[in-house]
């Protein structure tokens, strides 16, 4: 882990992310997968910097890409920690503001996941995001 912040190794992992390269992307959300599941709450630090591009891939039009966005979803999920939903949760938030109608349904989902990983903090914060799921 010292060795990935001392060389940088998130910087240009999460501008690859952003590729427009279908091949690229998917590349970059294997390599979220994998450290993940093998880092697991080493990595929540980092997450804030994955987590938009995390639900930019699910709801992409590419079926491909969502689903590689999935698998990572779903390995990040199942390592964090109350501490990581509460670092994590403001680009949550922020999804459930966005326009596009799988943004906002990716941002959900992965909200109902993390009331398993903590309840008691997404308890307190319900005021907050039950409007943003109301509206439309």
């Amino acid at each position: 882990l010292r060795a990935m912040k001392d060389f940088e190794f998130m910087t240009p992992l999460v501008e690859k992310a952003d590729s427009k390269d279908t091949a690229v992307r998917q590349g970059s959300l294997l390599v979220f997968e994998t450290i993940s599941g093998s880092f697991a709450t080493l990595l929540e630090p980092y997450l804030a910097s994955v987590l938009p591009r995390l639900l930019s891939a699910l709801s992409e039009s590419s079926s491909e890409i969502r689903n590689y966005g999935w698998a990572t979803a779903k390995v990040i999920l199942s390592t964090l920690t109350a501490q990581g939903v509460r670092m994590n949760l403001p680009a949550l938030l922020h999804g459930l503001e966005e326009r596009t109608w799988r943004r906002k349904a990716g941002s959900a989902q992965i909200l109902g996941a993390m009331a398993f990983c903590a309840p008691m903090q997404l308890a307190v914060l319900l005021p907050q995001f039950i409007p943003k799921l109301a509206d439309g």
